[in-house]
């Protein structure tokens, strides 16, 4: 008897080891509350997703690990349960908002479920962080708002730029015959204009449209971006801009120098335009793990939160005139790089655009221009 009984008490051994080296390695966070909402135990996935310690968690109320009004609720939600059966959530899973133990908010996904110990009660919960799905989301539905807008630009390019080309002729041409001190030129220089500014946008949308291979060197990133702030100086758009480098003397990566200076004039006028009574634009220089960076930072009003969600949307823009599709060409011309470009901005505060370039690769020349 005694032997059977070791063996039991050893089987048993092996399946709590079993049961914790599963909980263990899993890769969604497993919490369990008792009924009063106090966290139980907490899986190594959990912390790694909530930023709290085993130790930090367990003994606190599961409310640290929720937002308002989700916290203030959910106590009141789990007595009701308890006394009516009533379920909003368990049994079923849905997305919720997690509040991480540094106070940030991110999407998850959690499905609960109710266990029974004798004469007590243990809820369940298996957690997802969902950030990087919600990230990959958007860009699929970022690269399918371009493809379609491709597919459009393609098919009505045609119509619509010849047209253009023989009004813009035809108002140059009357244009002419006019005298200097005809009133009607002013309104002739307005309608060359609008049509100037119907063509940026017809050709812009027909850059969106096509894909890209570029045709990199191995450049030095602080030159072209020294030589292209000499050329915005003798604009005068940048009359009252000042600019300052910093960083690295030299960041060489491998790339197409039209298209990453295209990128460049269009950053260095958004923050011109940020900064109407005058500013400084920074740039700053590194690299590390691989990758060239480049930072581009104004001192200019600053772009809302609510704004800095859509920026690299098509047709999306924070100006008065533009046809807010720059950065969207911005951000194609760094991905098709193998780069990325990120925006953070502070209300008055000034804006920073981060573009990052891998610094190996195959370049099609060593001009270190």
């Amino acid at each position: 008897m005694a032997k059977n009984s070791e063996q039991r008490e050893e089987a048993l051994r092996r399946s709590e080891a079993e049961i914790r080296a599963i909980l263990d390695t899993v890769v969604d966070g497993i919490i369990t509350i008792d009924h009063e909402g106090t966290i139980q135990s907490f899986n190594p996935a959990a912390a790694r997703i909530f930023g709290y310690s085993r130790d930090e968690a367990i003994g606190q109320n599961v409310t640290i690990l929720m937002p308002e009004p989700d916290r203030s609720q959910h106590n009141e939600y789990v007595a009701n349960y308890l006394r009516t059966g009533e379920a909003k959530i368990i049994g079923i899973g849905r997305e919720v908002v997690g509040r991480r133990k540094d106070g940030t908010t991110f999407p998850l996904y959690i499905a609960i479920g109710e266990v029974h110990l004798g004469d007590q009660v243990r809820f369940t919960g298996i957690v997802r962080d969902l950030t990087d799905f919600k990230r990959m989301q958007e860009e699929v539905l970022h690269a399918q708002s371009l493809a379609a807008i491709g597919e459009m630009a393609a098919s009505i390019a045609h119509e619509i730029k010849n047209p253009l080309a023989g009004i813009s002729g035809a108002i140059e041409v009357l244009e002419e015959t006019m005298a200097a001190g005809d009133p009607r030129r002013e309104v002739m220089g307005e309608i060359l204009g609008q049509v100037r500014r119907l063509d940026l946008t017809l050709r812009q949308l027909l850059m969106l449209s096509k894909p890209w291979k570029p045709e990199t060197q191995l450049c030095d990133l602080r030159n072209l971006i020294k030589r292209v702030s000499t050329s915005a100086k003798e604009q005068e758009t940048f009359a009252l801009v000042r600019f300052l480098f910093k960083g690295k003397n030299s960041v060489v990566a491998p790339i197409d120098p039209s298209l990453f200076e295209q990128v460049l004039w269009n950053l260095f006028h958004n923050a011109a335009e940020a900064m109407p009574d005058g500013g400084e634009i920074h740039c700053t220089f590194g690299q590390k793990s691989g990758f060239a960076t480049v930072r581009v930072a104004d001192t200019g009003s600053g772009i809302s939160p609510k704004a800095q969600k859509r920026l690299f949307r098509p047709f999306f823009t924070t100006k008065t005139r533009g046809t807010g599709l720059g950065l969207a060409i911005c951000k194609k011309i760094v991905e098709a790089h193998g780069g990325s470009i990120s925006i953070s901005s502070e209300v008055g505060q000034g804006t920073q655009v981060t573009l990052s370039f891998p610094n190996s690769g195959n370049a099609s020349g060593m001009n270190l221009g």
